[in-house]
């Protein structure tokens, strides 16, 4: 995990599943003890396919779509305490801040 620094991570979206009806990606951060619903408890962070910021069950509007064949960066900044993401190489911009959390963040894909 990391707690200081900056990181990145890239997922390619290969299958959905969303042609049959049974799920969409949310890639993100989270710590150790957050729930593996990525984005539905205050320790994880995520960006879905919906095009949504999820977190603590607080779903908001953020960046685009994205789907099959999509790749999607995921950076977290703990000298500027911020979370974003990026869709194909362009940058969506700050998702969250991280305030003064201390926790330890592994890459998450659910």
């Amino acid at each position: 995990g990391v707690n200081s620094g900056a990181y990145c991570f890239e997922v390619t979206i290969v299958k959905t599943g969303l042609s049959h009806g049974n799920g969409i990606a949310r890639v993100g951060w989270s710590a150790a003890h957050a729930s593996l619903d990525l984005g539905t408890d205050s320790a994880g962070y995520g960006y879905g396919g919906t095009a949504k910021a999820a977190n603590n069950r607080r779903f908001d509007d953020y960046g685009e779509t994205f789907g099959d064949g999509d790749t999607i960066g995921c950076y977290i900044n703990f000298d500027s305490r911020r979370i974003s993401f990026s869709k194909n190489g362009t940058d969506m911009g700050m998702a969250f801040a991280l305030g003064k959390s201390s926790a330890t963040f592994f890459p998450a894909v659910s």
